[in-house]
């Protein structure tokens, strides 16, 4: 597994160095450009992005809570056979892949991007805090708790997708690597919180054994009204846009 992934790599490599062209024109290249960090300052050029990046670590933290645990807390919580795990994963697969296909679109069309984004974040922390409340007798349960977190999951491309609009295009890349620091300093984290403290404090007989998924469910609750905020924090681009359409009519 490990080698078939190096030999991959290798070929990335291989294709990059000796098959790529180029197809704009290429800006100079400054070292200290290469360093990771040197992106993360655009997540604080104005309050929208700080809301941004607060809903990008939300959400990312909490699905990694939630990945790091799921076949753990299945298989000796809620005594589930191994082929329902992965039944479970199956159908959230092709939930989310319906949702994001179909339902975002249609949502987006009715009642906006922000008004998704807000129902989105709902449904997330609404799946957690039930799903942190089944147990041994009710776990079937799950398979129709998963539409919640399918819908969730829209959160997380819909909240990267409305920060692009906030940057210049050459700042795009900056972005992306800030958002992809996000995102890994949440999947370090979260699996440490997850599985080295709260599992283990609340695994003695007779307590809350969800508390781990109840807390993720915490977590990703505050971004509904962090999501309300950017009516007011973007607001500012339409009325900057809408006399220029005037008088272009």
């Amino acid at each position: 597994c490990y080698f078939l992934s190096l030999a991959l790599n290798m070929v990335i490599i291989g294709v990059v160095k000796f098959l790529w062209h180029d197809v704009a024109p290429r800006k100079g290249f400054v070292c200290r450009e290469a360093q990771p960090l040197a992106g993360i300052r655009v997540l604080g050029l104005n309050a929208a992005m700080v809301v941004y990046a607060l809903l990008i670590f939300a959400s990312s933290f909490a699905l990694a809570m939630y990945t790091s645990t799921l076949a753990y807390y299945c298989e000796k919580v809620l005594h589930m056979e191994k082929s329902l795990v992965i039944a479970l994963g199956a159908l959230w697969a092709i939930e989310s892949a319906f949702c994001l296909a179909v339902v975002q679109p249609y949502l987006v069309r009715k009642g906006g991007e922000i008004l998704t984004l807000q129902m989105s974040f709902a449904s997330m922390a609404l799946f957690y805090v039930l799903f942190s409340a089944l147990t041994v007798d009710n776990y079937w349960i799950a398979y129709l708790l998963i539409l919640f977190f399918s819908f969730g999951s829209v959160s997380y491309p819909l909240a990267v997708g409305l920060a692009t609009r906030e940057v210049a295009p050459g700042q795009q890349g900056s972005l992306q690597g800030a958002v992809s620091i996000l995102e890994t300093i949440g999947k370090i984290l979260a699996p440490l919180l997850a599985s080295d403290v709260l599992i283990p404090m609340y695994e003695g007989e007779g307590q809350f054994h969800g508390m781990v998924y109840f807390v993720a469910g915490c977590i990703v609750l505050p971004g509904v009204f962090l999501s309300h905020m950017l009516y007011s924090l973007t607001s500012r681009v339409e009325a900057v846009t809408q006399p220029l359409t005037v008088e272009m009519q």
